[in-house]
């Protein structure tokens, strides 16, 4: 049994790794045009986020579901989920502390502005790299 759990706890280290990340705001209406597979996290307080990650690229976007329930929007670019939902929402990138690169962005309401923040230590957001050759380094 514990060779067992030896073995897969190194095939998962081997296949995926999980980089620390940067939360700069950006101006939510200066976002790129490009389609993103958008899943909106809704918080008992009545807020909201949304998670806005690049289909297909090989890294993984989630947010802690403890604390939310979540609903997938589809694909579409940035301009529709805001006029669908249109409210004062606050953007970051989600951005590789090392390397810079950009995975997503996530969309919040005034009421969960605290996630960049808490998730510094309790890690709310995941990122998941598939193929860490390309991302990760060695």
């Amino acid at each position: 049994m514990k060779v067992l759990f030896a073995l897969t706890s190194v095939f998962i280290m081997g296949t995926a790794c999980r980089p620390q990340l940067l939360f700069p705001r950006v101006d939510i209406n200066k976002l790129p045009q490009t389609h993103f597979e958008a899943t909106v996290y809704r918080s008992g307080s009545r807020g909201f986020a949304i998670l806005l990650d690049e289909p297909n690229d090989g890294v993984l976007l989630s947010v802690s579901r403890d604390r939310f329930r979540a609903k997938n929007m589809g694909s579409s670019t940035p301009q529709r989920y805001l006029k669908e939902l249109n409210w004062g929402l606050t953007g970051y990138r989600l951005q590789d502390k090392e390397a810079g690169d950009i995975f997503g962005y996530l969309l919040t309401t005034p009421e969960l502005e605290w996630i960049p923040r808490y998730n510094k230590n309790r890690g709310e957001i995941s990122v998941w790299i598939e193929d860490p050759s390309e991302l990760c380094g060695p």
